[in-house]
């Protein structure tokens, strides 16, 4: 009777080890993919347009004429657009994401570093000033939640955008294309703070 009972144990652990070694597989891949298309992306020399620290959007119509509105799409797979009305509606991401752009419009460098993680500007470094980015065509997407303890949450998107006229002052990685980034955002679960744990660039650009 104790030999079957050890066996079953023997059983039961063997299914537990596997399916632990299937799911860390899984994890390894999927982190593969990431490094794949983040890799260290090579110096490329784009002909910037002279920064203006005065610039004023009404001064070229057809900037206002593009899609400048925040198109999120969410958890459950539908997009909205994010707009100073709805953001709070949306959740937390939708609010973080919002005033994140917002920073980067109104070229608020000091707004901008405010959302970055401590552990994040020990590497990287703080943001320099900037000029007001006109940017368009904004996509972000929710890729995925892993808890980092038991008061935060570690969020990761996707963050896709162009520059109208970019001057190089906020991103020198593009020109008049774009290059997707993958942004971990950690969120403290009693105030639902944000604060930007690692920003990636994608390897490709897309003209």
């Amino acid at each position: 009777m104790k030999t079957n009972k050890t066996k079953k144990y023997i059983l039961i652990g063997a299914c537990v080890i596997l399916a632990l070694l299937v799911l860390l597989s899984v994890i390894a891949l999927a982190l593969s993919k990431i490094a794949d298309k983040t890799k260290e992306i090579p110096e490329l020399d784009y002909d910037f347009y002279n920064p203006d620290y005065k610039l004023d959007i009404n001064d070229y119509p057809d900037y206002l004429e593009l899609d400048r509105e925040l198109h999120y799409t969410n958890e459950m797979r539908m997009q909205k657009a994010v707009t100073k009305n709805n953001c709070n509606e949306q959740g937390r991401d939708a609010v973080f994401f919002y005033n994140y752009i917002k920073a980067i419009k109104d070229g608020d460098h000091k707004a901008y570093n405010s959302m970055l993680h401590e552990e994040y500007t020990e590497v990287h470094g703080k943001k320099d000033k900037f000029t007001k980015q006109m940017i368009y065509n904004i996509e972000l997407e929710w890729l995925g939640r892993t808890e980092v303890d038991s008061s935060t949450d570690a969020v990761t998107y996707s963050l896709e955008y162009c520059i109208y006229r970019n001057d190089g002052t906020f991103r020198r990685d593009i020109g008049d294309g774009s290059r997707k980034q993958f942004i971990t955002v950690f969120y403290d679960l009693s105030t639902g703070e944000g604060k930007i744990h690692s920003l990636k660039n994608e390897y490709t650009v897309v003209k």
